[in-house]
């Protein structure tokens, strides 16, 4: 591990330190911009890609919205309310570059996004608040190399 890098063990850690320490937070996942699960606190491996890809084409759609409504910087995040009121909220995490912009040029890190589900009694702001210091607390080292096919 560089000092500029995190390993998914300390990712997970970190994000079980978050869900246990936030008020509301029931599940979190860090996953790659494009849909890989990086850390998760899910315990099944299928949830937890399904979870990722789900977290990352959310957070993509949020941002190609701007681009339909001229807003040139990329979205920074979404929330969903679901049926019984939990929330999903999703937000940008770590540097880089959505793979779709990533050359031979700029292949060095692709960012990432936090996805946070919150049980129906959850305060949406402290929630939000915590979810940012979270991510500002440790986005300098969220660093994912990017994946480029030839």
């Amino acid at each position: 591990m560089t000092e500029t890098e995190f390993t998914p063990e300390t990712l997970g850690w970190l994000l079980v330190n978050f869900v246990g320490t936030t008020a509301g937070v029931e599940d979190a996942v860090f996953a790659s911009l494009d849909g890989l699960s990086l850390a998760c606190t899910l315990t099944d491996e299928a949830d937890r890609a399904r979870w990722a890809a789900l977290t990352t084409s959310a957070f993509h759609t949020t941002s190609r919205l701007g681009d339909l409504r001229g807003i040139a910087a990329p979205g920074r995040q979404c929330v969903a309310e679901l049926g019984d009121g939990s929330l999903v909220m999703i937000m940008s995490a770590g540097e880089g570059l959505p793979p779709w912009k990533v050359s031979a040029e700029t292949a060095n890190v692709t960012g990432c996004v936090l996805g946070v589900a919150t049980g129906s009694g959850a305060d949406p702001g402290v929630v939000a608040y915590a979810a940012r210091q979270f991510v500002n607390s440790i986005a300098p080292h969220l660093v994912v190399p990017a994946r480029v096919t030839g």
